[in-house]
């Protein structure tokens, strides 16, 4: 390189690095992402230079006014980077500092351990554990539709996870599952036990509803559950709390709340199976739901004419999938208002002709209308 110029170039870093394979050979290949502070003075642009020996590089890459790049390149060797500024002439100034990037050693893809189940239980805080597995390490991940997941905690390689959270103040809802990975947890062994799906079968979580101070709230049990009766699901209510079960051709069936426990507290929410409650103390009261999601593809016969019905699988927006024909209706009730919705043209409207989108979130539960049977398929 020639350099007539005296203008500067800032301090050059590797910022950060990214394995694109999951293992280190001489076919691998890195991503580099370098950044330096800008030129005090005024240049025109920045090139940079790479190199496999320290001080000899190859052509120049001509980065304009950007002040980080991001290079691939092959894994296994190490490299050397600089960087300097030109003027609108071309002139370059001195070369930076050097930075270098030093390969990590080579990783040998272990096989993928055995999962171990994965649970929760709500003991005044909700509790996600998994046994541990030797030479295994528990990678957490959370998410809210059960499509985008990220990871919240990390456990101890052949240690048990045991994850604490504490029970949510608002309506909310969260999924976890557990990536198990060989040995320590870095990038090549979590992409490894990524590539073969090596995750525990369950998937669990929880959903907090408000029983809302306006009285009804359809509701319905989203988990399995080791004891799905109401003595479990629903310990503490308020009391002369009233919980209504419709059973299409036979009506209602009514439990209450009173002296601390349910009139048959051996009555059961089983997954996806709705109730009509009746909070008759009228404050704001949040229930907690936790369990373990249905797994891949469920249905749920839908009964012709009235029916309560809630998915069997908590998906926001899970109404979307459910089966309907022109003159269907279903009605929900919010702060103290019944809203009925139509099926029209494959869309529910609210009222006339005008399109409303139903907020549906997990735990609800909705009333049916509808001519013929049906049945609501859904999967994640």
């Amino acid at each position: 390189m020639k350099h007539t110029s005296t203008k500067r170039i800032g301090f050059l870093t590797v910022l950060a690095l990214f394995w694109l394979a999951l293992a280190q050979s001489a076919s691998a290949q890195v991503s580099v992402t370098l950044a330096w502070d800008p030129s005090p003075d005024v240049v025109a642009g920045y090139n940079v230079y790479v190199g496999t020996a320290s001080g000899v590089y190859g052509s120049p890459i001509n980065n304009h006014l950007s002040t980080t790049i991001t290079l691939t390149l092959n894994g296994g060797q190490t490299y050397y980077f600089v960087v300097t500024a030109y003027d609108a002439a071309g002139v370059e100034s001195l070369p930076s500092n050097q930075a270098t990037f030093v390969p990590p050693p080579p990783v040998t893809n272990a096989p993928p351990v055995a999962p171990t189940p994965l649970t929760i239980a709500n003991t005044g805080q909700l509790l996600v554990s998994a046994a541990a597995v030797s030479n295994g390490t528990c990678v957490l991940q959370t998410s809210s539709n059960l499509t985008s997941w990220k990871s919240v905690t990390i456990g101890q390689t052949g240690q048990p996870l045991n994850y604490l959270t504490p029970l949510p103040g608002m309506p909310v809802w969260h999924y976890y599952r557990a990536l198990w990975v060989s040995g320590p947890a870095n990038n090549a062994s979590i992409a490894s036990a990524l590539s073969v799906n090596n995750f525990s079968p369950e998937i669990v979580g929880f959903v907090t509803l408000n029983v809302a101070a306006s009285g009804y709230t359809a509701l319905a049990n989203p988990f399995v559950t080791p004891n799905n009766t109401l003595a479990a699901l629903l310990p503490s209510m308020p009391e002369g709390t009233l919980l209504q079960k419709y059973a299409t051709g036979s009506g209602y069936t009514t439990n209450t709340f009173s002296g601390g426990v349910w009139a048959d507290g051996s009555a059961t929410l089983n997954p996806g199976e709705a109730g009509f409650l009746y909070n008759t103390a009228r404050t704001n009261v949040l229930i907690t739901f936790a369990g373990t999601i249905l797994q891949s593809t469920v249905t749920n016969d839908i009964p012709a004419g009235y029916s309560l019905v809630s998915p069997m699988i908590p998906l926001p927006g899970a109404i979307s999938t459910f089966p309907a024909r022109n003159g269907d209706q279903i009605q929900f009730y919010e702060n103290k208002v019944w809203s009925t919705y139509t099926y029209r043209g494959g869309r529910w409207s609210l009222s006339g002709p005008t399109y409303s989108p139903i907020v549906f979130s997990p735990g609800r539960a909705f009333f049916n209308s509808r001519k013929s049977a049906g049945v609501w398929t859904q999967s994640y």
